[in-house]
This record gives C-alpha cells, sequence and structure tokens, in this order.
C-alpha cells in the first residue's frame, strides 16, 4: 500500500460529512477502513527505500551451505533507520495535506490537522516500519538493536502490528464518523 494514499484516505474521510449516506461496504472515502488500515502498516515506500539501500551496508556470504548477512556499515544503516521513521511520517503528512489542498480547490472545508487523532495517524507509519524490520532478518533494526534475541523481536513487532492496526481501524471509524468544519 502506501503511506500517501493513507494520509489522503484520512483527509477524505475528514471532509466527508457522515449525515450524507454512504455504502457501507466502502465507508466515507470510497473505501473501507480496512484500506486505511493495511496502508497504515504497510508503507510501501519506505520499505522499498530499505530494500534498495540495504545491500550498500550488507554482505552476503556462505558459511556452511547457509546465507550469512553481515552488516558493513552499521553507522549509515542507523542512518536509514532514523530517516525511515522521519520520513514514514512526512510521507502521511504530505498524502493528507495534498488531498486536503485539492479539497479546498473543490470549496470543501479542510479541517485542523495538528490534532491529537491526526498525531497518532501520522506515527503509525513509522512505528509500523520498525515492526516490519523488527520482522525481517538482516535490516536497519540490527544497526540499532544488534543484541535483541530473534524471540524477542518477533513478538514485540507481532503485538505492535496487532496494536497499530487496531488503532488505525478505529481512527478510521472516528473519521468516518466527524462532521467536517464549514
Amino acid at each position: 500500500m502506501s503511506t500517501l494514499l493513507y494520509g489522503a484516505m484520512t483527509a477524505q474521510r475528514l471532509a466527508d460529512d457522515p449525515n450524507v449516506p454512504e455504502d457501507p461496504k466502502k465507508g466515507k472515502a470510497g473505501l473501507s477502513t480496512f484500506a486505511d488500515t493495511v496502508s497504515a502498516l504497510v508503507p510501501a515506500e519506505i520499505l522499498a527505500a530499505n530494500a534498495a539501500l540495504l545491500p550498500l551496508m550488507t554482505s552476503t556470504s556462505q558459511v556452511k551451505d547457509e546465507p550469512v548477512t553481515t552488516i558493513t556499515d552499521p553507522s549509515t544503516l542507523k542512518v536509514v533507520f532514523w530517516l525511515s521513521i522521519v520520513f514514514a511520517i512526512l510521507l502521511f503528512v504530505a498524502g493528507e495535506r495534498s488531498r486536503v489542498r485539492k479539497q479546498v480547490a473543490e470549496g470543501k472545508p479542510a479541517g485542523r490537522f495538528w490534532t491529537g487523532a491526526n498525531l497518532v495517524r501520522a506515527v503509525i507509519p513509522a512505528a509500523s516500519y520498525v515492526a516490519w524490520v523488527m520482522l525481517m532478518p538482516s535490516t536497519a533494526f540490527d544497526a540499532i538493536a544488534p543484541a535483541m534475541s530473534d524471540a524477542l523481536r518477533a513478538t514485540i513487532a507481532v503485538f505492535a502490528a496487532i496494536g497499530l492496526g487496531t488503532i488505525a481501524k478505529l481512527l478510521g471509524d472516528k473519521a468516518d464518523a466527524e462532521i467536517p468544519p464549514a
């Protein structure tokens, strides 16, 4: 999915009037709030950037017929980790703001961005990125917490995904129920 799309869908949900009849299967933004959940939990742009950059900072060799990945540039990989978090948030904001600009051009109300709910929404893709890199072997998370056990990483990531998905779904429902500003 896309973090930009998640921001745009959020802006659309907040601008649509809950008193207008809607397709119960599609919700206010033309999609079910489950689409919000998936787009929030799969920050595709950031995961793709990591996939492109990771080979530049690691090397893989065969040890006893098993591939072993070694981090060759941990300091740069740490930068990739932190920049990925920042840009996941910025992509949500950019998607939301671009949709708001379109709504304003169409004469629709813009609403306020810096609400508590939108701040949480902006953090969900970044937290989802962290969960993804915790689940996958040989990622930027290895540069941040190299000694964390695989079991602990997986446990934190799985429960984080469940929690983040629940929060994203509830925030989508909340946006569907809000009356847009006049």
